[in-house]
């Protein structure tokens, strides 16, 4: 086990106890003493919640739901502290989408509050943007869709921008896989945001642009500040 800004992330023991299953998510501060609380995406039927005690090593399940291959999940403390909202890909092909979880303190159990199937083929990847969307990273779709939350709770997608490409591996590479998105650190003197889509099917870095209608664009002109700031990181 290794500690990281105060959470400690659990490898090893988790490979080994969660052997099978897909993403486990670290959900920061938010357990109880020696716990720390997860959430764990399957290739599978549910979603599950765990609490992983750092001193004996123990897995105790704290809820679970139905879901179909929800594969990468994240997991947030509530704005007003009483529980979890929990967030998960279904990657599912043709119906792959996204889902949208509660729990409660206290009370151990998992409750879906939002579901919606039109998301870009086989989403791995998931990640919120100020709070007010989640965005997918959809591997087969080569594409990123955009979900609005509201009251933590997940609505229809309001946009989708996809991706061509190729790259030299035959059997891997003839088209765009999105695989992973994330937001770059502000940039001093730029007011927008930028979110960086790795593209695993051509070989490159998508940067997508976030202007102040919080809408997202493809990014042709690169502005060099942008580029030094993605070395960085």
């Amino acid at each position: 086990m290794r500690t990281v800004n105060h959470i400690t992330w659990i490898i090893g023991a988790a490979a080994v106890v969660l052997a099978g299953l897909g993403l486990f998510y670290v959900m920061g501060d938010m357990g109880k003493g020696n716990s720390i609380n997860l959430a764990v995406g399957t290739y599978g039927e549910n979603l599950y919640t765990y609490e992983f005690n750092t001193e004996t090593l123990e897995f105790i399940e704290t809820g679970k739901a139905k879901a179909v291959n929800p594969s990468y999940a994240i997991g947030f403390k509530k704005k007003d502290g009483n529980g979890l909202d929990i967030y998960a890909v279904s990657e599912n092909g043709l119906d792959s989408g996204v889902y949208s979880f509660e729990s409660e303190s206290g009370k151990g159990s998992l409750a879906m509050t939002g579901e919606r199937h039109n998301a870009g083929a086989n989403p791995c990847f998931a990640m919120l943007y100020k709070d007010k969307y989640m965005l997918t990273a959809d591997y087969s779709g080569g594409s990123v869709s955009v979900f609005p939350i509201r009251n933590g709770a997940v609505g229809d997608m309001c946009q989708k921008l996809t991706f061509s490409g190729n790259g030299p591996v035959k059997g891997r590479q003839e088209s765009s896989h999105i695989h992973q998105v994330r937001q770059l650190p502000p940039i001093e003197g730029i007011n927008d945001d930028y979110i960086l889509a790795s593209d695993l099917g051509a070989d490159v870095i998508r940067v997508i642009h976030a202007d102040s209608e919080e809408i997202l664009r493809r990014n042709i002109s690169v502005d060099q500040r942008i580029l030094q700031r993605g070395r960085q990181i």
